[in-house]
């Protein structure tokens, strides 16, 4: 319905920690970055890169490359879009969302690449059929996601003191500023 879902503890969404792309989720240093980020993050879209003999530095390169019709860089964003449709099928099933925002690298820099056949891939591996959309906010979604929660967080603290509405009871000081017109 319109709004973003943040889960108990605010952390949903963070997909890149689902269980699956072949990392192993009991090891610490995928358990930092997450097993389904380690297969398809830029790192992992670069490392697949190199292994099919394309000597590219970012993904934004393999993505720019691709553009220009190379096969090896359409092969990439192909496997790509295979290995993003199989975590968007796990939590489509799961949450049923409307919207499924490609966001940071990815979808910065590939996004317009990806959505096609990320739509053909959910169509062949899945019942169910969200619809993605590249991020407007680019790399910096992050970033922007991070401080809209905090201002979020800020205007409850700040507001819900004033109208009385804080988890905190009010103390005197709380009272005085109420009684100020």
């Amino acid at each position: 319905g319109g709004e973003l879902y943040r889960g108990a503890s605010g952390s949903a969404g963070e997909i890149g920690y689902l269980p699956v792309g072949g990392g192993d989720p009991h090891d610490p240093a995928t358990r930092r970055t997450g097993a389904f980020e380690a297969a398809v993050g830029a790192e992992a879209v670069v490392r697949l890169a190199r292994e099919l003999g394309l000597a590219a530095r970012s993904a934004k390169q393999v993505f720019a490359v691709a553009r220009r019709g190379d096969p090896v860089a359409l092969r990439v964003v192909d496997q790509e879009a295979r290995r993003l449709a199989l975590g968007i099928a796990a939590v489509a099933a799961v949450l049923d969302p409307e919207l499924v925002v490609l966001g940071g690298g990815i979808g910065a820099g590939g996004g317009d690449l990806l959505l096609d056949l990320l739509a053909r891939e959910l169509r062949a591996c899945s019942p169910f059929r969200p619809r993605v959309a590249v991020s407007a906010l680019g790399d910096e979604a992050v970033l922007y996601g991070a401080l809209a929660i905090a201002l979020a967080a800020a205007q409850e603290q700040v507001l819900g003191r004033v109208y009385g509405r804080s988890d905190r009871p009010m103390g005197p000081a709380d009272r005085r500023k109420e009684a100020v017109p």
